[in-house]
């Protein structure tokens, strides 16, 4: 699956205004650990206004409980994940459960799950129109309330309306 090419991501190139503000915004001045949703949407503003996307939402990462391809544990990789590290998106076409399968992975190629099929095919039919429309960040990892181990993972994802410069 790492072989893909880039016209096959689902999100392809973010716009590098986003990226450059992202990381400036929130690398290393921001002290993650406990922040709540309200102080992370605060910096994602802060970083890319609302007024550049057509959409942000938190969604959860699906699969984690499967082992990847190569035997790797999905919940030991969203474990080591930070909140706001930006995450690709990668349609695999080839996928026999469902052909708009998105993978959701670190820029390092760990896969962490995939996006639900619901999103999923959205993504995979803006990236068809315009590639680069869609962003996802890391939130949080989700922990079982007995054991704390980590069992799954929420992400921040931004629709950019079209080819937005800011």
């Amino acid at each position: 699956m790492k072989a893909e090419t880039e016209a096959q991501s689902a999100n392809g190139p973010v716009p590098e205004p986003a990226r450059t503000a992202m990381q400036s915004a929130t690398r290393p001045a921001i002290a993650w650990d406990g922040i709540s949703d309200d102080e992370f949407e605060a910096v994602l503003e802060k970083a890319i206004p609302s007024s550049h996307c057509e959409k942000r939402f938190y969604t959860k990462i699906a699969g984690t409980s499967h082992r990847n391809s190569d035997g790797s544990s999905r919940t030991k990789a969203i474990k080591e994940c930070e909140i706001a590290e930006e995450l690709e998106l990668r349609h695999e076409p080839e996928n026999s459960f469902d052909p708009n399968a998105v993978a959701v992975l670190r820029k390092s190629g760990e896969q962490l799950g995939y996006l639900d099929a619901r999103l999923a095919g959205e993504v995979v039919r803006d990236a068809r129109r315009s590639p680069g429309q869609w962003m996802a960040l890391f939130q949080h990892a989700n922990h079982h309330p007995e054991t704390g181990r980590v069992v799954g993972g929420v992400i921040y994802m931004m629709r950019f309306l079209g080819s937005q410069n800011f």
